[in-house]
């Protein structure tokens, strides 16, 4: 039981840490704005500038997100350097060869399309698209910054955090199919509206078992690049396919196909975990609990 309770104590801890940068983050961003506010027009309202600050804070959400996942990179990293662990070591930054690496870059694709087209085919209440396209429109990925954000930090950071800290800190007290499951749903939960909570949870179910497979987090910060990154390429495509059911449903059975392909290489090309201790080679057994 205590070893339950310190890995979800340490997993907690890591989540505490990005729920505080983004606080930091935020408030910075909205005295930032609360000076420029106050400089263009002193004799506002309290509530015009609440308001004013709220939109500038959802206008700028790639942006704050992009600084929350440098700063909260940064303090992860440095956290493992202040208790003197190797950070190649505790992240997993194990070498893959790009010949046993090249299925989770299509794979990322497909995968990114047979959601897209699983959303279109599901009835899914109308109330429910229509939260998960605003909050979509808010992102605006297609920009610089959106591109920086959400294809190259996010991938980055988020499988630092995921799967290199808190998932592996979950191996310590649960099994590792259940530290697996646990990961995902956090990761899911954190993604806002329950479209994203959704598949996001699918999508950390498979990044955890990527990284049980590989024993590598380069493994899952390419797969988690190619997914986000390929929003880039799905998008412009689904303006050329007709919007038409048929269609539409043979270009899902299609990508849904080549995505089982992919899973089907991934599997033949790696080495299934042998046992849970394995994956954590640097906090023996017989070793007091460490983080």
């Amino acid at each position: 039981m205590i070893k339950y309770l310190k890995s979800i104590g340490a997993a907690l801890a890591y989540l505490a840490v990005y729920i505080v940068m983004i606080f930091l983050t935020a408030l910075g961003f909205m005295v930032y704005k609360l000076f420029v506010l106050m400089a263009e027009n002193p004799f506002a309202d309290l509530e015009t500038k609440v308001d004013t600050i709220l939109v500038f804070l959802l206008d700028n959400i790639l942006l704050v997100t992009l600084v929350v996942n440098v700063i909260s990179l940064l303090a992860l990293l440095l956290i493992a350097k202040i208790r003197k662990k190797k950070i190649r070591d505790r992240l997993d930054l194990v070498p893959v060869p790009i010949s046993n690496l090249w299925p989770l870059l299509i794979l990322g694709i497909t995968l990114n399309l047979t959601i897209s087209y699983v959303l279109a085919l599901l009835p899914l209440p109308e109330s429910t698209m229509t939260e998960y396209a605003e909050a979509a429109g808010r992102i605006q990925p297609y920009t610089f910054t959106g591109f920086l954000s959400a294809a190259l930090m996010a991938p980055i950071y988020e499988e630092v955090w995921m799967r290199g800290y808190i998932m592996k800190t979950l191996q310590k007290g649960f099994p590792t199919l259940l530290a697996v499951f646990l990961q995902a749903l956090v990761f899911g939960l954190l993604h806002g509206p329950i479209v994203w909570v959704a598949y996001s949870f699918v999508i950390g179910l498979l990044l955890g078992i990527v990284k049980l497979r590989y024993r590598s987090l380069y493994a899952c910060i390419l797969l988690h690049f190619s997914f986000n990154a390929s929003n880039y390429l799905t998008s412009p495509l689904s303006g050329l396919i007709a919007d038409k059911p048929p269609v539409i449903l043979g270009t899902f059975i299609v990508s849904l196909g080549l995505s089982i392909l992919m899973i089907c290489l991934v599997m033949k090309k790696t080495r299934a975990l042998k046992s849970p201790a394995a994956e954590v080679p640097e906090y023996p057994p017989e070793q007091p609990f460490q983080v």
